[in-house]
């Protein structure tokens, strides 16, 4: 005599409940499933969820930002939190100045946006070690700022001085 297995009977069972449910109208109100989850901690920072709900949307204070929902933020890349200018550096190279900004802790792929504040930009995209390079060449003595704009919505400022 041969067994049925519970993944065999389960499957037979959700052929009988879809084939019962095919010929009535089914609605379901707004509602949340929550069921499970927990929460995470890191330093001074704690996130607790559900699994199951999903309540999608983003929620903003300050400089922080939550995304819910399945997978929030995923579509686009989504930001690691930990976007920054690492080094904004201006140093006589080739008879002028040159100024090299290095973005870290990116999501690779991000695309991003590097503008000084005399409006120069350049453009590139995050490698996979989350890194990003933007290097401004002839760039005349004295101080400035650079900020450092990711796709997923990051943004970073930093200031240098050139000789």
């Amino acid at each position: 005599m041969k067994r049925i297995s519970w993944i065999h009977a389960a499957v037979a069972g959700a052929s009988l409940m879809a084939g019962r449910a095919a010929g009535n109208d089914f609605q379901i109100a707004w509602s949340t499933i929550d069921g499970g989850g927990g929460s995470s901690a890191g330093g001074a920072f704690e996130v607790s969820g559900a699994i199951g709900q999903p309540d999608a949307g983003e929620l903003t204070a300050a400089e922080f930002s939550l995304t819910g929902g399945f997978w929030g933020g995923a579509a686009g890349g989504g930001c690691t939190g930990g976007e920054r200018v690492g080094k904004a550096k201006c140093r006589a190279r080739n008879g002028g100045n040159q100024l090299k900004v290095v973005l870290r802790n990116g999501q690779p792929g991000d695309a991003f946006t590097v503008t000084l504040d005399d409006g120069a930009t350049d453009s590139g995209t995050i490698n996979a070690r989350g890194k990003g390079k933007a290097v401004f060449n002839g760039r005349p003595s004295g101080g400035g700022s650079v900020q450092a704009d990711w796709s997923c919505g990051a943004t970073d400022e930093k200031s240098y001085d050139c000789p």
